[in-house]
């Protein structure tokens, strides 16, 4: 009886720990760390130059503005924005009708002057023979003298009037001032138009500049033929070179910057007036400086943060003190030593104490 109960004792418990050991090793399996496979870099001694980008947009060398040098309505427009026009070229005419009918009755009013003229210079003929056969007063022949005088007045005015009113009719005429590409245009047909406002401008896109505002700060590293680099994405994403041509002496009292034309030098027909640029330029330096590669950089709000690999393999965070910011690396001026092993990828995952894999590393 006794060996039946020990029997069964032994089964239950056997049932038991069948029971027990799968939970435990689910368990085991569950405690179990896995890595974080990681990119990792040396902090090193490099030289470090700090390059600022400012934002402009591209313009013309030369931009013109366009002013029509009648008043009327548009009777034809020939261009749109973007069109390359030539010097000369007809872009617009505005309806001469008006005009026109000012010249004709010019004209007209030349004809009766040069009549008037001719009648003048007759009777001046007639009394003056007069007078020498003594048959007409010497009064006479100056009232004949001065209406000669008042008729030629008279034909000069009528002149003058057909002259204006024929410099008004070819004034209905547009045309471009210089070769260039068109910009915004601001009138279509039947618009009425007047000296004081711009129908369009014209820029020559021979030479391209971008216009840039540079804060006191850095205003002496910028000086008249210094090279830059100038981004302009909407025609492509590599840099074109350019080089600064004129430095304005005095602040924009509004902005506390001063004016800076860079020139770019590299030739695309993809840049077009308008389009948004960046240009950037080499300021600061230091030589044989501690660094580290922007992307191992960390923001923990104000804080700026690494992550270090310690020989466990696991991640450290260690607060640092940036410098100098160049293109690929950032000076640390406080933080970290020479030869310590920093997370370049793959720090935005990883915590204090996260276990990590180091797949891979930056020279």
């Amino acid at each position: 009886m006794l060996a039946c109960k020990m029997k069964k004792l032994g089964v239950l418990m056997l049932i038991a720990l069948l029971l027990v050991l799968p939970g435990c090793k689910k368990e085991a399996e569950e405690e179990k760390e896995v890595p974080l496979t990681v990119t990792v870099a040396e902090a090193k001694m490099r030289d470090i130059t700090e390059r600022v980008r400012y934002a402009g947009f591209v313009k013309g060398v030369s931009e013109v503005a366009v002013y029509p040098k009648a008043a009327g309505k548009i009777a034809e427009i020939y261009i749109k924005e973007g069109d390359y026009v030539s010097a000369g070229q007809v872009i617009a005419r505005i309806d001469s009708s008006d005009y026109e009918v000012a010249l004709r009755q010019a004209e007209v009013g030349k004809e009766a002057a040069e009549v008037q003229l001719r009648s003048a210079e007759s009777n001046l003929e007639r009394i003056r023979m007069l007078y020498e056969a003594g048959a007409a007063s010497k009064q006479q022949l100056e009232g004949a003298e001065t209406a000669v005088e008042s008729a030629e007045v008279a034909v000069k005015q009528a002149l003058a009037a057909i002259d204006a009113a024929s410099v008004q009719v070819n004034n209905c005429t547009i045309t471009s001032p210089i070769s260039g590409v068109v910009g915004r245009v601001n009138v279509e047909r039947g618009s009425m138009v007047s000296q004081q406002v711009p129908l369009t401008s014209v820029a020559d896109v021979s030479s391209l500049e971008v216009e840039i505002m540079v804060g006191e700060a850095d205003i002496n590293y910028i000086t008249p033929g210094r090279e830059v680099e100038v981004m302009v994405k909407a025609a492509r994403e590599k840099a074109y070179k350019g080089r600064v041509v004129s430095v304005s002496p005095l602040a924009d009292p509004m902005k506390k910057s001063y004016p800076v034309k860079v020139r770019i030098m590299d030739k695309d027909d993809r840049i077009r007036p308008g389009m948004f640029a960046e240009v950037e330029v080499a300021a600061r330096a230091k030589g044989s400086v501690l660094a580290v590669p922007r992307n191992g950089i960390v923001a923990k709000g104000a804080r700026k943060v690494v992550f270090v690999i310690d020989e466990e393999n696991r991640a450290r965070m260690k607060e640092v003190e940036t410098g100098l910011s160049g293109r690929d690396y950032v000076e640390i001026v406080k933080g970290l030593k020479e030869g310590e092993r920093i997370i370049v990828k793959g720090n935005t995952l990883v915590d204090e104490g996260t276990l990590v894999r180091v797949a891979g590393g930056e020279k």
